[in-house]
Formats: structure tokens, C-alpha cells, sequence
């Protein structure tokens, strides 16, 4: 009985020690360990083998140890984060050592008395926030170790009764045995040799490969190498070698052969026991089935490669229209330009012939005479719908790079060209203060010339025209101005019809135009990624908005900047400033 005692002592504390290893790698903490009082003092009986230099591995405590005198003196919890920079404990031996971080519990008996410490620690900052985990631990140490602890601690534990120490022994290493068992994986200590001879193997061992463990344990009908896929067993020997060299625990993720022929993958970790003469004795860890988990992540990757194809197959279908579309555009320019001057040159001639002819009115009645006139009028028509066709095909293709435009002086050199029509009608505008914008400066000319014509051209003659333009504070980055007039105006329902090519309200005869104008508005507005909307009513004038973004959202290449300062700076200053009315544009004849 003395033997068989003294061989469950040594496989409890074995087991003991498996468990404390098993936490110090599932925390990935470098230190744990077990304590019991003796005759007043703190004596280790169990830790993981420490692969750093952390002081303490066994035998008795110093009286200095602040950490578990405390434990011990209160009977409670002591958690320290940062040893270090808590004056209370920076004398500790363990902080002179290198350790930072510390979780200490006391261990009780059943009738409540401290028979010793379960501590565990860390080199760096560690709030042991798992301590689910860890109070799991702790309940089983109390559950199935304390009478070892009892047998371990005093002379009188080593009274007891020797078969009732047995019989609690094997109970607890039962239970013991069916915590293992109920792990989702296997607990295993092998031998470090190409066979990776299993000296212990315990837990789901025939779920996880279709064999019992007794049939691997000590190569009985196989060794659990015969069980590893032939292309990982050269991976794995690697990673596990350099790992016991480098004396640091190791992590493997293998497939293996299962009993009835099917592939499972598993996640292995684990680490080399060394002796204190730093001989390896023998490798321990733990095994679970991860099949499920890496046939999703080999899905997803094959969905990624699926989408990384069809991504890089569209990009090149969209690079090969794009390389198509500029070539067609490129076409189409050089055969509208084309186009326009073969169409004008039979228009010049046709109005040059017609001139010749009404050179000679006095030979030509009447008569004749007006036809020769509708003929010069419809061929300058003509030549001018071309002229519009032509610039509003180019809004994008022949677009100049944005800078930041002066708006209002755009505004004003708009009205300078339009300076006859505003004589003609004794027109009275009002410009007040525009902020500057990011633009080409030549399609927003062409833009408002193109408005402010439409409002001279539709004024009412029993009135004064009027035309304000002014710029609304807008909070969203974007630049609003608004075109007032008193013209004739129109009905609402005409508002969208009105921005299509070739549309026209009124006919040739009350008004000149293509009914190109605002079609050509619009598209240049597009362009600058804006809108423009019109509100009217007939007889009583037209409102028409235009909002554009004060910065573009365009290629780096297609901004200039105004000199010494970012367009963002220039933009944003002048969004800053109220807005206010600044001038009355009038010619007086």
C-alpha cells in the first residue's frame, strides 16, 4: 500500500502539473502555480515548466513573497495588472524577477480553512480578464487535489487512513478523467521521435479518428504519425523541432487519415517538458477537430478567387469599352468637326451665290427678291445649328481642366458680349457677390451667356427687362445661384421638356434659336456635376437655379490651383464671407 500510494502522489501530481500547463498555454501566460502551507510556510508542488527565467519553480517561498502573504492573511482574491508601478508591491521577488502581473486565489477545504495558493503570472500587463476560465481551474484543483495537498502539507495528513486516501484519489482521478474526456478534443504526452510515440492519450480520441486509444498509446496497432496526411508530416515535424529548439510552445494545424478513410483537419498545441538540466523528456499538448471551421475558410477563399476573377474579367472588359468608347468618341469629334465644315462650306456658298444675285435686285422683281432673303435667312440658320450641334457634342470631350473661376467676372464678361442686346432693351441687372468655385472657366462663360441671352431674348416689351443673379449660403459645399428675370416666362409643366435638344416653346418666327441653348446648360452643368432647374410662370418671369459643388470630385490631373494657396483654401475662405449685393450692371444709351 506505502508504494501505491507514493505512485498515485506522483501520477497526481503529473496530472497536476498536465492541467497547469494546459492553462498557462490556453492564457498564454509564462508561469502558474500551486502551493500548499507547511508548517507555516509556502512550499510549491506544482507548476508548468517555465521556459523563462521566472524565479520560484519550487521548493519553499521567501518571507518577502508580498503577493501570496497577502492570499494567505485574507483568504481572498488579488489581482495586480501592474506590479511595477503600484508602490505596494514593487518589492515583491517576483517583480525583481521580471514579472509584472499577478492573479492569486486562495485554496480551501471543505470546512473552509487556507491550505494554500493557486497564482498565476505574467511578464507583461494582464488584467486576467478569463476568469471563468480560471475559476474553473481553481474548483477543480480544490475538487480533486486537496487531499493531496492535505497528504503533502502536515505530518498529520500523513496519518490518515491509507485506504480512504486511495479510495478518495481514485475518485477524483475519475473525475478527472471524465473532465478530460468531455474535452472537444484529446490531451495527449508523446515522445519526441518520428512515430510520435504516444505515452498518454486521453479524451474524444475515437470521435476525433475512429481509433481507441488504446490502440495508439504506445504504438500499439499504429502510431499516430501513420495517422497524419503524408503531405503535413514534413510541416509538422519542422514546426515542432524548431520549437523545442527555440524551447517555445508550438502550434499546428494538420490534416490526418481517420479510420474509415476520411480527411480531418485538426488544431494542435503544445510545448517540450525539459528537465532542469534542460534535457527534452517528453512533448505534451492538446487536439481538436477544426474540419468544419477550415472547409468554411477554404469556401470563402474559393468565393474570393471566384470574385478576385470576375472582378479582374469585368475590369477588362470595362478597360477594353472604355479604350473602345474613347476611340468612337475620338471618331465621332473628328467626324462632327468634319461634318460641320463640309455642311457650312455648300452654306456659304449658297449665301454667297444668293448675295450675287440680289446684287442684281434691279433685274428681279419684288418677288424674287424676298425669296433670296428666306434663302440667306434659313442658310445662316442652318450654319448656326450646326455651330450649336457641334458645341454641344464637345461639352466633355473638348472641356478644359477645373481651376478656381472668379464667377461674377465670368458673369460680367458674359454681359460685356451680350452689351448690344442690353442696350437694345435697356436692360437693368443686378450681380450681387459670388463665391469662386472649382470650373472650367470657358463652359461656365458659355453657360451663363447662354442664360442671360434666353432672359433678354424672352422679355416682355411692355416692361423694363429686369434680371437679378445672386449667389444663395449653401451648407453643404455647394455653390447656388439664382437667375431672376420679368419675362414672359412659361407654364410649369414645359420646366424638364424645355433642357431637351431641339425643343422649342415658341416658334422661329417670334424667336430666334436652335433649341439647342439649354440642352447645352444642362449638359455642361452635368458636367460639373451639378443641377439646374427652372421655375416659371407665363407672364410673370422665370427663376432658374443652379447649384455646383465648390470643389470637384475629379482626377488630380484636371485641377490647376490658384497660386500659393489649395483649392480647398480658396474655396472655403470664400464660403466663409457673407454673401451681399455688389453691383447694377445698365447701359444707358
Amino acid at each position: 500500500m506505502p508504494d501505491l500510494t507514493s505512485q498515485e502522489k506522483t501520477e497526481a501530481l503529473e496530472k497536476l502539473e498536465t492541467s497547469l500547463i494546459i492553462l498557462a498555454d490556453t492564457l498564454t501566460v509564462p508561469y502558474v502555480r500551486v502551493a500548499c502551507l507547511n508548517q507555516g510556510s509556502l512550499e510549491i508542488i506544482g507548476t508548468n515548466p517555465s521556459q523563462k527565467n521566472i524565479p520560484l519553480s519550487e521548493g519553499l517561498l521567501p518571507s518577502n513573497n508580498l503577493f501570496c502573504k497577502h492570499v494567505i492573511q485574507t483568504g481572498k482574491f488579488l489581482k495586480v495588472s501592474n506590479a511595477p508601478k503600484n508602490i505596494k508591491w514593487k518589492n515583491s521577488t517576483e517583480v525583481r524577477k521580471g514579472i509584472t502581473s499577478y492573479f492569486g486565489m486562495p485554496l480551501f477545504s471543505q470546512d473552509g480553512k487556507v491550505l494554500g495558493t493557486f497564482c498565476i503570472f505574467d511578464s507583461k500587463e494582464n488584467d486576467f480578464s478569463n476568469d471563468p476560465l480560471i475559476l474553473q481551474f481553481k474548483t477543480l484543483i480544490e475538487m480533486h487535489l486537496v487531499p493531496l495537498l492535505k497528504a503533502l502539507e502536515t505530518e498529520e495528513n500523513k496519518q490518515l487512513d491509507l485506504v480512504s486516501l486511495n479510495r478518495a484519489l481514485e475518485n477524483k482521478r475519475r473525475k478527472l478523467s471524465t473532465l478530460i474526456s468531455n474535452l472537444p478534443g484529446i490531451v495527449y504526452r508523446c515522445a519526441n521521435d518520428p512515430n510520435w510515440t504516444m505515452e498518454y492519450i486521453n479524451g474524444d480520441c475515437f470521435n476525433l479518428t475512429g481509433y481507441h486509444q488504446g490502440d495508439i498509446e504506445n504504438n500499439r496497432k499504429l502510431s499516430f504519425a501513420d495517422l497524419i496526411h503524408p503531405d503535413d508530416q514534413g510541416q509538422v515535424w519542422e514546426k515542432v523541432q524548431k520549437a523545442i529548439k527555440n524551447k517555445s510552445p508550438f502550434k499546428l494545424i494538420y490534416k490526418i487519415i481517420c479510420k474509415d478513410g476520411t480527411e480531418k483537419w485538426l488544431w494542435e498545441q503544445g510545448r517540450g517538458v525539459f528537465s532542469k538540466e534542460g534535457n527534452l523528456i517528453a512533448l505534451e499538448g492538446f487536439i481538436t477537430d477544426i474540419t468544419e471551421q477550415k472547409k468554411n475558410e477554404m469556401k470563402l477563399e474559393k468565393y474570393r478567387h471566384h470574385l478576385e476573377s470576375r472582378v479582374k474579367e469585368r475590369t477588362t472588359e470595362l478597360e477594353i469599352s472604355t479604350a473602345q468608347l474613347k476611340r468612337s468618341n475620338e471618331a465621332l469629334n473628328e467626324f462632327a468637326s468634319i461634318a460641320s465644315h463640309d455642311l457650312k462650306e455648300p452654306l456659304r456658298k449658297i449665301v454667297t451665290f444668293s448675295l450675287h444675285i440680289q446684287s442684281h435686285s434691279d433685274q428681279m422683281d419684288e418677288k424674287c427678291n424676298n425669296y433670296f432673303d428666306r434663302i440667306i435667312k434659313a442658310s445662316e440658320r442652318m450654319g448656326q445649328f450646326i455651330d450649336d450641334l457641334l458645341e454641344y457634342s464637345q461639352v466633355s470631350s473638348k472641356s478644359r481642366p477645373f481651376h478656381i473661376v472668379d464667377l461674377k467676372s465670368i458673369i460680367q464678361d458674359a454681359l460685356i458680349d451680350l452689351e448690344s442686346r442690353i442696350h437694345k432693351t435697356k436692360a437693368i441687372i443686378h450681380i450681387s457677390d459670388i463665391p469662386p468655385l472649382e470650373a472650367d472657366g470657358m463652359q461656365m462663360k458659355q453657360l451663363f451667356q447662354n442664360l442671360l441671352s434666353n432672359s433678354l431674348k424672352f422679355s416682355r416689351k411692355d416692361r423694363t427687362p429686369k434680371i437679378e443673379i445672386e449667389a444663395l449660403q449653401n451648407k453643404e459645399a455647394m455653390v447656388e445661384i439664382v437667375i431672376k428675370d420679368n419675362g414672359i416666362g412659361f407654364e410649369q409643366k414645359y420646366s424638364t421638356r424645355i433642357f431637351k435638344p431641339f425643343e422649342r416653346l415658341h416658334g422661329k418666327s417670334e424667336y430666334e434659336g436652335t433649341g439647342i441653348g439649354l440642352a447645352l446648360c444642362k449638359k455642361i452643368v452635368e458636367r460639373h456635376l451639378g443641377n439646374i432647374s427652372i421655375n416659371s410662370s407665363e407672364g410673370h418671369g422665370t427663376s432658374i437655379q443652379i447649384k455646383l459643388p465648390a470643389l470637384q470630385t475629379c482626377p488630380p490631373e484636371e485641377f490647376e490651383k490658384a497660386p500659393g494657396k489649395t483649392n480647398l483654401e480658396v474655396v472655403t475662405q470664400s464660403l466663409a464671407q457673407p454673401i451681399k449685393r455688389a453691383s447694377i450692371y445698365q447701359i444707358n444709351s
